[in-house]
């Protein structure tokens, strides 16, 4: 039997999904509070990844003058300096500290030691053959990119206008924001609330037969 809280939920989850949009100009005098955004790079934090091994590292940007250069990068796609925040996604090549941070927490949270020993040998398999491939940087990025689309779910929950980008100069913002050499940026995610004046546009998506297949 689906109870009126469920019905109430699914219709909670597609009605912000189908309000939401790739927004292009924001209200630059509006800024979401710090419990919207925490609970937004929470929602990030939560996405599941390649073995648990988060590779990405989200850059917050507010500073108006950071993003006045990150906008010059974008293309002066306006949406970067009218935001309330940018946020950056950037791929992580290099995850050596990382996995043993992981390995450190399953050890602390009671995880069997040949459970470790197993998300190990995993990660061994996942590093050499990422590295003959020369693929490391795009499997960090499709990760990346499960967790920008956790954040666009978060934000459209909180009625939070948001709007993912990837035409910018990676070589550019990597050098703005000072990035380390393991970091790639791979996308945008402007987050904020649309102007008035910004026009909202109609979606257009093929129907569901369309795009699933049921067997």
């Amino acid at each position: 039997m689906t109870t009126t809280s469920a019905r109430i939920g699914r219709q909670h989850i597609l009605d912000g999904l189908r309000w939401r949009y790739a927004t292009k100009n924001f209200d630059a005098t509006r800024s979401i509070s710090n419990d919207d955004l925490e609970t937004i790079l929470e929602a990030i934090r939560l996405a599941p990844t390649s073995m648990g091994l988060q590779p990405f590292h989200v850059t917050v940007i507010s500073d108006s003058g950071v993003r006045a250069a990150i906008c010059e990068a974008a293309y002066k796609q306006g949406q970067v300096v009218s935001s309330s925040h940018l946020l950056v996604f950037s791929a992580m090549t290099n995850l050596a500290e990382r996995a043993a941070k992981l390995w450190a927490a399953a050890r602390e949270n009671g995880a069997p030691e040949e459970n470790i020993a197993t998300m190990r040998l995993y990660y061994k398999i996942m590093a050499a053959r990422t590295a003959l491939t020369f693929s490391r940087k795009s499997w960090a990025a499709r990760q990346a990119y499960i967790a920008l689309g956790f954040g666009l779910m978060a934000a459209a929950q909180l009625g939070i206008d948001a709007c993912p980008m990837e035409g910018f100069s990676p070589r550019k913002v990597r050098k703005i924001l000072r990035l380390p050499g393991d970091l790639s940026p791979v996308a945008l995610l402007a987050v904020g609330y649309r102007s008035p004046a910004d026009t909202v546009r109609p979606k257009y998506r093929l129907p569901l037969q369309e795009l699933v297949s049921r067997t």
